[in-house]
């Protein structure tokens, strides 16, 4: 591949993935619940608190790859998800440019995530991936995931998706 992986931190560096991440991705953020969860403010303080990681990969300074690494403790919103008492980490939010998919960039991506989580003392890696992106779940389980459940669609999220969890 030959594209380093770079940390996303800064809130022009989170503005410039989400701009190129939420068209892949599908996410509106002009709805209220997607705004809240994955505003740049919050991006920033969540980044700021060592809660989350983010990293991109980028060609010729252009954006092609990236995903955001959350840390789940019991309590927090996503227990809808997981029914697990330790501290897990949701990789989430991949997005590959349409030009450089099946390359490996995700997959590069994914021991980042893991390191992350290593660091954080979680006991596994989360991930939630749409049932209509078979590529996605071919990547999560070529590096070890297994699927834990179904999430039938919201009102915020359509579509089913499977959540895989990695034990690390």
């Amino acid at each position: 591949m030959g594209n380093p992986i770079e940390p996303i931190q800064t809130a022009d560096e989170i503005d410039a993935y989400l701009a190129f991440a939420n068209p892949i991705i599908g996410v509106d953020m002009n709805d209220p619940y997607m705004r809240r969860l994955y505003g740049t403010d919050n991006l920033v303080r969540e980044i700021a608190e060592e809660r989350r990681a983010g990293f991109m990969i980028r060609d010729g300074g252009t954006i092609v790859a990236g995903s955001f690494a959350k840390i789940l403790r019991v309590g927090d919103k996503f227990d809808r998800r997981i029914d697990d008492p330790r501290t897990l980490v949701l990789t989430e939010y991949w997005a590959v440019a349409e030009t450089r998919r099946r390359q490996g960039l995700i997959s590069s991506l994914i021991p980042r995530c893991e390191s992350f989580a290593r660091g954080c003392l979680a006991s596994g890696l989360v991930a939630e991936i749409e049932l209509a992106n078979p590529a996605s779940l071919h990547v999560a389980f070529g590096h070890g995931f297994v699927a834990t459940h179904l999430l039938g669609a919201s009102l915020a999220i359509p579509g089913d998706f499977l959540i895989l969890r990695k034990d690390l």
